[in-house]
């Protein structure tokens, strides 16, 4: 049979339709993409609605009770009982948050927070019970919290924040910075000034300065813890006013303290609430 050339036809029926499949198979896959991680809504309705009663409710009572102590009513006085009752709900607030807590950075600064409850609760009972005291002892029980609510604030601020360098510095220069500033105050200060009760306010007044700073100082709390750093920055703030002599009077020494204690509570309601809807995502 003589060679010939098949047609354009032929071509079509004899051979076989696979070139757009090798195409296909020739082409790259497209990669696929990752889905993104279900975001974790932490203010929820209900909570908005129950954080800001216990706002409202805990500031009336307040300015209630301030009233109350500036017209010197009797089952008011003294000022450290409404504190002490007050310290209560925050005790429990850091006890709550150490057993729904499994990060361990969390549950260290609970650890360490149910230590400064302690530490206040006796604080605020002695004042309350014991009415003369000596100074040193009071200087004694108002320092020894402060200085154990910079190590919880230390925790604290570690829990689901991004360790920079910025922040691995600061952390970690904190306790030189404090004790430099604690020298510096008294070499600079005048010898009859050096008393011991002089020496632990200073202290105090220090560790309350470096708390607001561990927070307030570092972009990446802000980022993302912001209501933890509002909330614990700002009651480190009014302890530390409260606590300088002579600046505030009146009214306002009864009111500011019970804001501060507002403020722990509310950012200890904040950790609980973003421990429970994490664990309830995970």
């Amino acid at each position: 049979m003589p060679e010939r050339i098949a047609t354009p036809i032929e071509q079509a029926i004899h051979t076989p339709m696979l070139a757009p499949e090798l195409e296909t198979l020739k082409q790259p896959e497209t990669p696929i993409k990752a889905l993104p991680e279900k975001e974790v809504i932490i203010w929820t309705p209900r909570f908005m609605v129950t954080f800001a009663l216990l706002a409202v409710i805990w500031l009336s009572a307040g300015s209630l009770i301030a009233q109350g102590l500036q017209n010197h009513l009797p089952f008011l006085s003294p000022n450290s009982k409404i504190l002490l009752v007050e310290t209560v709900f925050v005790f429990g607030g850091w006890i709550t948050l150490l057993f729904t807590s499994r990060n361990t950075w969390l549950r260290l600064g609970s650890i360490c927070g149910g230590a400064w409850g302690i530490l206040s609760l006796l604080n605020f009972a002695l004042r309350t019970f014991i009415p003369h005291l000596d100074d040193a002892l009071i200087a004694y029980f108002t320092t020894a919290p402060s200085i154990v609510l910079l190590g919880t604030y230390a925790c604290l601020s570690i829990h689901r924040t991004p360790i920079k360098r910025w922040d691995s510095y600061f952390v970690a220069l904190l306790p030189l910075v404090g004790a430099l500033v604690v020298l510096g105050l008294y070499f600079f200060s005048p010898l009859d000034a050096r008393s011991l009760e002089n020496i632990e306010s200073w202290m105090g007044i220090t560790a309350r300065c470096l708390g607001i700073a561990i927070w307030w100082l570092r972009p990446s709390c802000w980022k993302t813890q912001t209501s933890p750093t509002i909330l614990f920055g700002l009651a480190s703030l009014l302890s530390l006013l409260f606590s300088i002599p002579r600046l505030i009077t009146g009214a306002d020494s009864v009111f500011l303290p019970q804001v501060a204690m507002l403020c722990f509570f509310l950012a200890l309601c904040r950790l609980i609430q973003g421990e429970l809807r994490h664990q309830k995502h995970t």
